[in-house]
């Protein structure tokens, strides 16, 4: 019984110190711009729990910052192996296949996050970009009105932003 109690205390404990060495390295990252030692305090927040999202995010967007493209796409990879649907890594994939010219996946990357959600106009915009340049246009309509079909009052203005981008081309 002592042991069990002394292994719930151990797991408390490495959850609190890793969540402090997440804000620690969140700090680092907006308030001081020191991305190397933003780096630090993510991996150390990872070697205490190695399945912290959002360490995990801001340790690839930072790589992806740096230029560390490969580094960046390994833990992308790695948060989707543990949540399939993690809208923010898929769009982060889909911006790694634009640097890497794969346009035509990441197009279709972007319409898969879509249709799971179809308000979220940061990628909807950047579909409408893609397709604006791979001369298919008339696409765009599909998916503009599926996010005015769930858009709610909040939203309006991402919907009003997609929809004017749109017909501005």
């Amino acid at each position: 019984m002592c042991r069990a109690s002394n292994t719930d205390r151990l797991d408390d404990e490495r959850e609190v110190s890793s969540e402090i060495a997440y804000r620690y390295g969140a700090y680092l990252e907006e308030r001081e711009g020191n991305s190397n030692e933003a780096i630090a305090a993510y991996n150390d927040c990872l070697s205490r729990k190695q399945d912290h999202v959002e360490a995990q995010l801001s340790l690839a967007r930072l790589y992806q910052a740096k230029g560390s493209n490969d580094q960046c796409l390994s833990i992308l990879n790695k948060i989707l192996k543990q949540d399939p649907s993690n809208e923010q890594a898929t769009f982060m994939i889909a911006n790694m296949q634009l640097v890497k010219g794969q346009t035509e996946q990441a197009i279709n990357t972007y319409k898969q996050l879509l249709e799971k959600t179809p308000d979220n106009f940061n990628t909807l915009a950047q579909l409408i970009e893609l397709l604006r340049r791979a001369g298919r246009l008339k696409e765009v309509n599909t998916y503009v009105q599926a996010a005015e079909k769930i858009c709610k009052r909040s939203n309006m203005a991402g919907l009003a932003f997609c929809k004017g981008l749109s017909h501005f081309f």
